[in-house]
């Protein structure tokens, strides 16, 4: 999963155009062009990292809750 971020990542940061120092920074930021492609052109993939990242908690809040839950009932056997 984190090889899929980063590739996406890598892939939006690379359509950019970034300004080289000593050129005339155009009207728009970098931050604001890069808000703006995250929001029209590559809002699936936007959105699909979103969605994996969501899994990703869950995920993590289901099996953190399971093992307090196994660790305490070990615990009271005893």
């Amino acid at each position: 999963m984190a090889i899929l971020l980063f590739s996406i990542y890598s892939w939006i940061l690379l359509a950019l155009d970034w300004v080289q120092s000593g050129q005339s920074a155009a009207t728009t930021s970098g931050v604001e062009r890069l808000g703006v492609l995250l929001m029209s052109k590559y809002l699936l993939a936007f959105e699909l990292v979103g969605v994996l990242l969501l899994m990703a908690l869950v995920g993590a809040a289901a099996i953190g809750g399971q093992a307090k839950a196994g660790n305490g009932s070990r615990q009271s056997k005893n």
